[in-house]
């Protein structure tokens, strides 16, 4: 085992944690806005 690899790899799964994450996190400041926007329409 080299040296610089477990970095590497750490590197690379916290990149796609952070893709992974990222995703339903942006889904979910959408549908907040979107509900939000209906609330003000309501009242």
């Amino acid at each position: 085992m080299h040296y610089g690899e477990p970095a590497y790899h750490q590197n690379l799964a916290g990149k796609l944690a952070i893709e992974y994450l990222r995703f339903p996190l942006t889904l979910t400041c959408a549908l907040a806005e979107t509900l939000g926007l209906i609330a003000v329409f309501s009242f």
